[in-house]
């Protein structure tokens, strides 16, 4: 299968994270990779060892209709399979992208509870989203409450943490350092706030 994910951010946090390892976990599954990203990504350099088709864009708003044409050209031109959109602002492009080319499959991942001002226009623009994913049950109530006709769509699926990661790890500070955690203090939560 060949998948477009799109992340428009610019900095590498845990919704960056997860679209790393979900990128590698999808790879080494065997199926074709692409990232549509902002110039300024993080992400190339976290996948550099990785076999993964870029494609650079503004990814400026919600309303980026010059992106969302562009987007549309690259899954017509790459015969991508499925759309996967990570950050709030990329969605109406993605679907709008998807409303262009309607054989391709939308997917969509909120990582975070702020709910969605879902006018109608943005309705529309996702209104062919086939599943929504949510990384807890508070995040995919604020779905259901954002999308009441597509509340059948929303599917809970926790970030996860890859146990690999942390192989080797012993000491405070090597956890840290692997994890990437510069900071002098960090938080760890598990659950929900």
């Amino acid at each position: 299968m060949k998948i477009l994910q799109v992340c428009s951010a610019e900095q590498m946090g845990g919704g960056e994270r997860h679209v790393a390892d979900l990128t590698r976990a999808l790879i080494e599954r065997g199926h074709s990779l692409h990232l549509a990203i902002r110039e300024s990504s993080p992400l190339p350099a976290a996948l550099a060892d990785l076999p993964v088709t870029w494609h650079r864009f503004g990814l400026r708003n919600a309303a980026d209709l010059v992106t969302a044409c562009r987007l549309a050209s690259v899954i017509r031109q790459h015969h991508i399979d499925l759309v996967h959109a990570h950050v709030a602002r990329d969605y109406p492009v993605c679907g709008l992208a998807a409303r262009l080319v309607p054989e391709v499959r939308l997917f969509l991942t909120r990582h975070h509870f702020h709910s969605l001002r879902a006018n109608r226009l943005y309705r529309w623009a996702l209104g062919r989203t086939e599943r929504f994913l949510a990384v807890s049950r508070s995040v995919a109530s604020g779905l259901a409450d954002s999308f009441p006709g597509l509340a059948s769509r929303v599917s809970i699926v926790p970030n996860w943490l890859d146990p690999l990661v942390l192989e080797g790890a012993r000491t405070r500070d090597e956890s840290r350092h692997t994890l990437g955690i510069s900071r002098p203090i960090a938080v760890g939560l598990l659950g929900q706030l």
